[in-house]
């Protein structure tokens, strides 16, 4: 799939494509180690909207270039901007936070998949995923506590959510870089595969997902971010709602009736 363009070039940081229901957004610098700048951050921005704007779109793959997936922030892009630090990251973060949560408020499942470094506010792409693949190669940092920064990326909400608190504090405060293995056992990632089958395995999971009950589907992954912000009462209600609206699909009424039939079910997305 071709990447679009964000405006009259290519991109150079992040790019947007989609075909047969199944968008990719690709980080697109593997030479600069996918790092964070003013720029990373626009093409992020723009590259959102097209997913947005995608009436086609039944999955999202998030993957990169290059031997590592992202570094987090341009420390030497930063760094050049020191005497005016605050305000560099106040316009930087500004657009990223903007861009990862209408990321996370899409109503498809999202599927990551990471390879090499992955740290920083890079993560956050993997925060927002539903399944994240990871290569066997990954290595898995936050960084901040060498910064003098708190972090952003939105991980000071997902990873008590994610491993629990005491991980959490871990992570954050003291800085581990975590392996591959870890990673997964903590709940960081999903599954590990071997380098070499990352693309296709991650690419293989989004089609699938892609080929499933578009709606129902988002509705699990709506629901499932949201858990922690409601009272059970509140949830028992909004599943009961969601069942019976989910009911009126094309795609529920198929895949009852297929199961009844005995056969694999067709889902339009419907």
């Amino acid at each position: 799939m071709p990447p679009a363009a964000t405006d009259e070039s290519a991109p150079t940081r992040v790019a947007y494509a989609s075909a047969d229901g199944l968008g990719r957004l690709r980080l697109v610098a593997g030479d600069r180690r996918n790092a964070i700048d003013q720029r990373w951050v626009d093409e992020l921005t723009a590259a959102v909207d097209l997913v947005e704007a995608d009436g086609d779109l039944r999955a999202l793959l998030v993957d990169a270039d290059g031997v590592a997936f992202c570094v987090g922030g341009d420390l030497a892009y930063i760094g050049g901007r020191a005497d005016r630090l605050s305000a560099t990251l106040d316009e930087m973060i500004g657009g990223f936070h903007a861009a990862l949560g209408r990321l996370a408020e899409i109503d498809v499942p999202v599927v990551c998949a990471v390879q090499g470094g992955a740290a920083g506010g890079g993560l956050g792409l993997l925060w927002i995923a539903d399944i994240v693949v990871a290569a066997d190669d990954l290595r898995l940092a936050t960084g901040f506590d060498t910064l003098g920064l708190s972090g952003d990326g939105n991980a000071s909400w997902w990873l008590p959510r994610l491993i629990g608190l005491r991980r959490a504090q871990h992570l954050l405060l003291e800085g581990p870089v975590l392996d591959a293995a870890t990673a997964a056992e903590w709940g960081l990632v999903t599954r590990v595969v071997a380098r070499d089958e990352l693309g296709a395995h991650a690419e293989e999971t989004a089609r699938r997902l892609a080929a499933g009950p578009t709606r129902g589907l988002g509705r699990i992954r709506r629901m499932l971010r949201t858990a922690g912000d409601v009272d059970v009462h509140e949830r028992l209600a909004g599943e009961h709602a969601s069942m019976i609206e989910l009911g009126a699909t094309d795609d529920a009424r198929e895949g009852i009736t297929a199961f009844v039939e005995r056969r694999r079910p067709t889902f339009h997305g419907r």
